[in-house]
């Protein structure tokens, strides 16, 4: 499993709150035990790691292994760093090593979070090794990227790219996973972080495991409602509370959900999974899982992303 979890750091959150300790004792206790791997974004530790801790602590109480990425002295770049990446990993195989790669350049706020790849090598059994990465790039803060957004994260990816063959160039029959919120919109008219990303590792025998299964890129995040007679937005659609007062005042009519046209509103395509099968490997299959509790609470599933769920046989 790969997911955005929407746990921010504390003193960043909507109106209202976002029940961060609620979402993340839901994604531990109903979803980890689930997978044998998970790759997490957006699971922070800085200013307060009590979320991350509920996920750590819950697996391991499972027997899972654990791995994040850290705020300290290795950044090896300028600028300072107030949050760490927010990059967890969590194994129910053994973790024979871990590396981190800081990305170099970053916009807006996302300059304050050492953003990254965090890198774990899984041993599957005595003859079987796993090389795992998940990574969180540059977010564009409009729907449709700007240009100093796209090239920020194209030298991301070159970095991602490189950082891959350098942990890898030894295992050449290896199985390789790259997952992570990439912040390239696939659902739009063109996609040039994607199609620079894609044909780097297109040349070492990389698919896209949703493209590979279903021929088509599929929407990653939640919609937004919006009144629709003043394009005023009412909130994302993963809180029942955001649009309550016209829905509770009768008025449902007036909030409608925008999922396909090319509008703030959209949903997008943000999460990937890239599977390098290796010598033996089958993607078997992957699919987009968005996560909604059986018992009704405020948020209407578990995060504003949706995981991906890769199934490999090796």
């Amino acid at each position: 499993l790969t997911l955005n979890c929407f746990l921010r750091p504390p003193l960043v959150s909507r109106p209202g709150g976002e029940e961060k300790d609620v979402r993340a004792r839901y994604i531990s206790e109903e979803l980890v035990p689930q997978f044998d791997v998970c790759t997490f974004q957006e699971c922070f530790g800085t200013f307060s790691d009590k979320r991350r801790k509920i996920l750590v602590k819950g697996a391991q109480k499972l027997g899972y292994e654990a791995v994040h990425i850290k705020l300290g002295s290795r950044l090896g770049h300028r600028g300072i760093k107030l949050m760490d990446g927010g990059l967890l990993i969590l194994s129910k195989f053994p973790i024979s090593e871990t590396d981190t790669l800081y990305y170099k350049s970053g916009l807006h706020s996302d300059k304050l979070a050492a953003k990254g790849v965090l890198y774990a090598q899984l041993i599957i059994n005595e003859n079987q090794t796993l090389h795992l990465f998940t990574t969180h790039t540059q977010a564009s803060y409009h729907h449709k990227a700007q240009n100093k957004d796209i090239e920020i994260r194209k030298k991301q990816l070159s970095q991602l790219v490189a950082f891959v063959h350098k942990k890898t160039e030894n295992f050449k029959d290896d199985p390789i996973v790259i997952t992570g919120d990439f912040n390239m919109d696939t659902l739009q008219p063109s996609c040039p972080e994607y199609d620079h990303i894609f044909q780097n590792l297109k040349k070492s025998s990389f698919v896209d495991a949703i493209m590979e299964k279903h021929g088509k890129h599929l929407p990653t995040s939640v919609h937004y409602n919006y009144k629709v007679s003043t394009g005023e937005e009412c909130g994302s659609s993963l809180f029942r509370d955001d649009a309550a007062a016209l829905l509770e005042s009768g008025k449902e009519s007036e909030i409608q959900v925008e999922t396909n046209s090319l509008t703030f509103w959209a949903r997008q395509c943000l999460d990937f999974v890239f599977v390098r099968p290796g010598k033996n490997g089958i993607i078997d299959d992957a699919n987009v899982r968005d996560f909604v509790p059986e018992k009704k609470q405020n948020w209407r599933q578990v995060s504003d992303h949706c995981g991906i769920d890769l199934r490999l046989t090796l």
